[in-house]
């Protein structure tokens, strides 16, 4: 029963985050065609919102429900370096992973630029050029799509349990 209950809220914890990351995401980028800064303050207060309440705590919330629902299912982590068949659950922890060099690499250092730019345009009271490009930064949405491809190849990992 336990076990169940691990499983099921790892689930509700990964759709809560899905639609975390989702949200944020068509907020942010719909804030990038935006011309008008008060449209835009409320669409970047918006995506901050889906991005601290949906996104980064629940991030850990589904990684340790879903490591403990693996051990709990008997499940090996660690795949072939276990010596085990089953490996599904290893590339997803390698996916996930492998999601965190974009954040460090470019979500926090450009982060600190849109900060920058986004205060600049407030104190201006205008749309500037340098926030429009910040909004529409292209490695920020790169590593956004890589962000939501990892996550999509995690759940199918999670649904189709293929190897």
């Amino acid at each position: 029963m336990i076990v169940m209950l691990i499983v099921v809220l790892h689930v509700l914890a990964s759709f809560w985050l899905v639609i975390g990351v989702v949200a944020r995401d068509v907020t942010f980028m719909t804030a990038g065609r935006q011309t008008n800064l008060e449209r835009i303050r409320a669409l970047v207060d918006l995506g901050h919102f889906f991005e601290h309440r949906m996104v980064r705590m629940p991030t850990f919330i589904v990684l340790i429900l879903g490591l403990v629902a693996a051990f709990m299912r008997g499940w090996p982590v660690l795949g072939v370096l276990q010596g085990a068949t089953v490996n599904w659950v290893f590339v997803a922890l390698l996916l996930f992973l492998s999601m965190i060099v974009p954040i460090v690499t470019i979500l926090l250092p450009r982060g600190r630029v849109f900060r920058k730019a986004y205060d600049a345009a407030i104190t201006e009271g205008r749309v500037t050029p340098e926030l429009t490009a910040a909004l529409n930064d292209p490695m920020v949405n790169g590593a956004r799509v890589y962000e939501m491809a990892g996550t999509a190849a995690i759940i199918t990992l999670m649904v189709a349990k293929p190897f």
